[in-house]
């Protein structure tokens, strides 16, 4: 980059996004758990040294130095829903935009896509086709300093006061169903696919995400079972292999202090899923292959970029159903997120 360079920032700014029609499901299989995109824009900082872009249906590229406009966000209906990018293995290089699975509804034995992998989810996040270019060979990161996904605690609080959730959770005070509601942030992620590698970001990433556990989908409280030939055991759902080496454990005991999906409790009798002593036994669980935020930005040559030459990369935000604050009440909260892209240096490896 030549000296006294300006950095070139890509700002994706959400302003807010509030929650509606929530049915009250425990998780993020429920049917109905959907957050709508208030606001949104994304703008490019006065730089010569990177442009944005987006195609218009006659397949030109249309390039801005500014803000992008309404337009360049397609049709998306400003829903979200909880989905996951379990399975990426059967899509990355493969397809040029990314893949994002479906919720789970039912749990049925006979029925694989109802336990394991599900059908392709057609709504509920944005994935957006743009375009940069710059005047030099240069890579473009994450300006982590400048990117972030947080509660609308603004929002939250009037959520919080609001008679239909405190009906619902008559067994929460107003402040813990605001901090519920704030924990919508946890779940967020940022993805962008330029190639055959997808980043995904996690500005909140505490620990590992797996992608495969028991659940309850029903709401009874119970993790939801099934019977095989006059045995009833634990679904296992999400991405897992080496099925055979599931540990089953008789008569297992229930530790949780806040019921959701994830934490839920065994029925007597039934044959419980000892997750632990599975994967010590050869059961392979998949597990999201994310960055935290800082770890982005230390990646300095996240995004190569040939001198005028047009990248085209697919940036993403939805909610990671897989995370476990991905609850029903967090569901019912509204968030503000930012992310800025920048020149990080010149590339010299072209």
């Amino acid at each position: 980059m030549r000296k006294g360079a300006k950095i070139a920032l890509l700002s994706v700014a959400i302003v807010s996004v509030i929650a509606v029609g929530a049915t009250g499901a425990y998780a993020w299989y429920a049917n109905g758990e959907e957050l709508r995109l208030g606001n949104m824009n994304i703008a490019l900082q006065s730089d010569p040294e990177l442009s944005i872009g987006y195609k218009q249906a006659n397949g030109e590229i249309k390039y801005f130095d500014g803000q992008l406009p309404k337009e360049a966000f397609g049709d998306f209906n400003g829903n979200f829903k909880p989905v996951s990018t379990m399975y990426s293995s059967t899509w990355l290089g493969k397809d040029d935009k990314p893949i994002f699975k479906d919720s789970y509804r039912r749990g049925v034995h006979t029925d694989e896509s109802s336990y394991l992998m599900t059908e392709d989810a057609e709504e509920g996040f944005i994935s957006l086709e743009l375009y940069l270019k710059s005047t030099a060979d240069v890579y473009v990161g994450i300006d982590s300093t400048s990117t972030s996904i947080v509660g609308n605690d603004e929002l939250n609080l009037v959520k919080a006061q609001s008679k239909s959730l405190r009906d619902m959770y008559r067994d929460l005070t107003e402040d813990e169903i605001r901090a519920n509601l704030n924990k919508i942030e946890k779940s967020m992620r940022f993805s962008i696919l330029d190639g055959d590698k997808h980043y995904i970001i996690d500005p909140h990433k505490d620990g590992v995400t797996e992608f495969a556990a028991p659940l309850d989908l029903d709401a009874n409280t119970f993790y939801d079972v099934y019977e095989d030939h006059g045995e009833v055991r634990e679904f296992l759902f999400g991405e897992y292999q080496n099925a055979d080496k599931i540990v089953w454990k008789d008569n297992a005991t229930t530790n949780y202090e806040t019921y959701t999906t994830f934490d839920a409790r065994h029925m007597a009798g039934v044959k419980s899923v000892d997750m632990e002593a599975s994967i010590a036994n050869g059961l392979e669980v998949a597990v999201e292959d994310s960055m935290s935020l800082e770890e982005a930005g230390n990646n300095l040559k996240l995004i190569p970029l040939r001198n005028n030459t047009p990248k085209r990369i697919v940036f993403s935000i939805y909610i990671e159903g897989w995370d476990r604050d991905s609850t029903s009440l967090s569901a019912y909260g509204a968030f503000k997120a930012a992310m800025k892209l920048k020149v990080t240096r010149e590339n010299f490896d072209l």
